[in-house]
């Protein structure tokens, strides 16, 4: 499979100040993202505080592959700390901002005047919602000194007391339509589950209100793969036993959301008849 494998030469640099009212208009509907993503103990309550990361870009800009590259790179970082990432396209010009929950504003290009680095956002991310946690090479020199490398880091083991329900966008508070693509993190589906996201934007650009990447983690069943397009479950691996073809994927949402669409080489293909076997074809059936 054809994976998009984003390269360090995208210099990063992030945004906040301009918030156009579209962006507005995201912020506290992604936020329920991380409000309906429920850790259930063996009692079926609640687990501790979650978080959830909106990165909206600009579509004329093409920093789509920009967008899901930090989201990546902030999800193989915090995979037991961050429970859902959203990428937004928008139609607002030059904008590229990372907002985590509902309302902290980490990054605004616009106003930072330049897009972040990978290490620069993960320490921002950081101090937010686990001040603790070490970085390694991509903390501060300071930390990296003072860390002795001796002390054992028991955050990921704190975070996975509790098994973890499905996780599913509410899709009466997301702006529709949304998908939401959850992954198995032990199995490294990460890219997999970016590449689907990625080409979904890429056909549906205008029809897709956001894309959500959510990781699977311990103890929560192993080898989860699903897609749903607000809230409705389209796509199971557990249930297919394989993963969906791109093409695939793109004809069920395209049928869903705007079935009049021409997919190109990605849509189902017609076979047509010649005159004489369509006739033959028609007796056959007592059509003619």
């Amino acid at each position: 499979m054809r994976l998009h494998y984003l390269t360090a030469g995208l210099g990063m640099g992030l945004v906040s100040s301009f918030q156009p009212h579209f962006y507005r208009s995201y912020r506290s509907d992604v936020s329920s993202v991380s409000d309906t993503i429920l850790h259930q103990s063996s009692a079926g309550q609640p687990s501790a505080t979650t978080h959830s990361i909106s990165i909206e870009y600009c579509t004329g800009c093409r920093w789509m592959l920009r967008a899901f590259w930090t989201a990546q790179e902030l999800l193989t970082t915090f995979e037991d700390e961050i429970d859902a990432i959203t990428i937004i396209p928008s139609a607002s010009k030059g904008i590229f901002s990372v907002v985590l929950d509902d309302d902290k504003q980490l990054w605004d290009r616009k106003e930072k005047a330049g897009f972040p680095t990978p290490k620069n956002l993960k320490q921002i991310v950081r101090d937010c919602i686990e001040p603790e946690k070490f970085l390694g090479h991509s903390d501060t020199e300071e930390r990296q000194q003072a860390y002795s490398g001796d002390e054992k880091d028991d955050t990921a083991e704190s975070s996975r007391q509790a098994p973890q329900s499905p996780i599913v966008a509410d899709k009466s508070e997301l702006p529709s339509p949304t998908v939401t693509i959850t992954y198995c993190t032990g199995c490294k589906w990460l890219l997999r589950t970016a590449y689907y996201g990625q080409e979904l934007l890429t056909t549906f650009g205008e029809e897709i209100k956001s894309v959500t990447l959510v990781p699977s983690k311990p103890p929560a069943k192993g080898g989860i793969f699903s897609v749903h397009l607000d809230g409705e479950l389209i796509f199971d691996r557990s249930t297919e036993s394989r993963f969906p073809e791109v093409k695939e994927l793109k004809q069920l949402i395209r049928d869903k959301v705007v079935p009049e669409k021409d997919l190109g080489h990605s849509d189902v293909k017609v076979e047509e008849l010649d005159d004489e076997i369509a006739a033959e074809q028609r007796r056959f059936f007592g059509v003619d």
